[in-house]
């Protein structure tokens, strides 16, 4: 049994992307780690509070304060990855204040912190690193990416969105398992941080 207040077989990796004053919808991509597999990846378009919205504006997608007690609640007491975590916990904490959501100080881990400890020649570059280990193939994404209905910007040559991203990360820290999917070992052996999204009165 994990020593730690979340379960060590299990993990969520995530990525934020928050929008802002000229980008009016923001995306979260989530990958969920149960036992040795991704067990699902999915990411949700939403209206961004960072965004001016007309007044008399009408859009399907929900705002961030309707998303995110769900994303919270699948979270649950499990622990969070995100690759460059500053950001995403920035920004998250962020989307919470901005919206009056209830916070809680969920903790994180950093894909980039790991990738850095298995080799400290290799770039920053998610993408890159991708390729480098093989955490996806070229035609996984292109499968990936024709079950989706919709998507995040395009604006990335391999990993298009922020559900590709989430799930990269996820499976670089299945890579850095090595064996049968413990989260406390992995933190033990990179010593990785672990870093409590703090409350948005004190976030930022």
């Amino acid at each position: 049994m994990s020593e730690d207040p979340w379960p060590s077989t299990s993990l969520v990796s995530i990525d934020v992307e928050p929008g802002g004053r000229t980008t009016p919808f923001g995306y979260i991509g989530i990958a969920e780690i149960i036992g040795n597999d991704v067990e699902t990846s999915w990411m949700v378009k939403f209206r961004s509070p960072h965004y001016r919205w007309p007044a008399t504006s009408i859009d399907p997608a929900p705002p961030f304060g309707q998303i995110w007690p769900y994303i919270d609640a699948f979270i649950a007491d499990r622990l969070v990855a995100s690759y460059g975590s500053s950001y995403d916990i920035k920004s998250l904490a962020s989307l919470i204040a901005v919206e009056g959501c209830s916070a809680r100080p969920i903790p994180f881990i950093d894909g980039l912190q790991l990738a850095r400890s298995l080799s400290p020649r290799r770039s920053g570059s998610l993408q890159e690193l991708v390729l480098e280990l093989n955490l996806l193939t070229r035609e996984e994404l292109a499968e990936l990416h024709s079950q989706r209905s919709s998507a995040g910007p395009v604006n990335k040559w391999l990993l298009h969105d922020a559900e590709d991203d989430a799930l990269a990360n996820a499976r670089l820290l299945l890579q850095a398992a090595d064996g049968p999917f413990n989260v406390d070992k992995i933190i033990s052996l990179h010593n990785l941080t672990v870093r409590p999204m703090a409350p948005p009165s004190t976030a930022g």
